[in-house]
């Protein structure tokens, strides 16, 4: 995604929350909190990649639902499984569902199946979509700034130790090659001595 912002700029945000939502969204955030673009960019352009991808199937269970369920058995237990839910709590589908992860395709589906009226279905998602991008965008932003910071903690932290352990060492070398040198001053003296010794008693 990296390359696609480069190239296309905050409108790959738009397409990226249309297709992978929450990991585009997230990724969108860390490259804003790179300098990429501001954090408010990456909010507005997660709420409209957010609304186009929700109408996108919203429509798709209004205009081809019985077709597409026809040859998608799989996505058509899926849709049955929530269609009850969906009549029987309709407003809170529709301010909710952008929040349940593995639903965002089924239930706008399934809001269009039931018919739905558009204008209303608008209204909501315009509301939850809003609030989607803002949570997970402002949340997004304070976990990458808390993992960024932790992560040069952690960085100045082992430079710290590693500076250290170097300065112990470099002190027990140091101490060792001190210990060295007296030893072996202490035993040329020593050495120097028994000879002398040695020359006195032959002079006796």
């Amino acid at each position: 995604m990296e390359a696609a912002v480069s190239e296309y700029g905050i409108f790959a945000v738009v397409f990226g929350t249309i297709f992978e939502g929450e990991a585009a969204l997230l990724l969108a955030v860390f490259l804003s909190q790179s300098g990429y673009f501001p954090l408010r960019d990456v909010i507005l352009a997660a709420w409209v990649g957010a609304m186009l991808g929700d109408h996108l199937w919203f429509y798709a269970g209004r205009l081809v639902g019985p077709r597409w369920l026809e040859s998608h058995p799989a996505f058509a237990r899926r849709a049955m499984r929530v269609r009850g839910f969906v009549l029987r709590h309709q407003d809170i589908t529709m301010l909710g569902f952008r929040f349940a992860i593995g639903m965002r395709t089924v239930v706008p589906f399934a809001l269009g199946l039931v018919g739905i009226s558009r204008l209303r279905f608008f209204c909501f998602n315009l509301i939850s979509s809003l609030a989607w991008a803002l949570l997970y965008g402002t949340a997004g932003a304070w976990i990458v700034g808390v993992v960024t910071r932790a992560i040069d903690e952690l960085l100045r932290n082992e430079l710290r130790l590693a500076l250290i352990i170097a300065l112990v060492l470099l002190c027990t070398w140091l101490a060792a090659r001190v210990r060295g040198i007296l030893r072996e001053r202490r035993f040329r003296r020593l050495r120097a001595e028994a000879r002398a010794a040695r020359s006195a008693r032959q002079q006796h």
